[in-house]
């Protein structure tokens, strides 16, 4: 089973190891996920980074963007990884953005519902 999502989430997988270890994150096997001193969340297939202060609701929102690289596959970083990056990036630094909940756009939504996170409109 293990093979064949490797295959089918190749991309993600490959970079989500690679990430893993050039920062050689904490291992949290309570939440299945990978710790890192970056306040910023990232999933990259199986491998879910989150902020060593983040807690459960983190954790099931990056769960839920594994499962859209379950669903999409090799289009899971054009699909998603790609435009959650740009939203990322424009919503720090655009004021007006930035007064729009973050978990609003589809992205994020999308991986909040998945990922089974109460009231997933809301900031986590």
């Amino acid at each position: 089973m293990k093979i064949l999502i490797w295959i089918w989430e190749f991309p993600q997988m490959l970079v989500g190891l690679i990430v893993r270890l050039i920062t050689r994150p904490n291992y949290d096997s309570e939440l299945n996920v990978y710790r890192w001193k970056y306040l910023s969340g990232l999933s990259l297939g199986a491998y879910r980074f989150i902020s060593e202060y983040s807690g459960y609701e983190t954790a099931r929102h990056e769960y839920g963007h594994t499962v859209q690289s379950h669903i999409l596959g090799w289009l899971y970083l054009l699909v998603i990884g790609l435009p959650s990056i740009v939203w990322n990036v424009l919503h720090r630094h655009i004021k007006r953005l930035s007064q729009i909940s973050y978990y609003s756009f589809y992205t994020e939504a999308w991986a909040n519902i998945l990922g089974g996170v109460p009231d997933y409109g809301k900031a986590v």
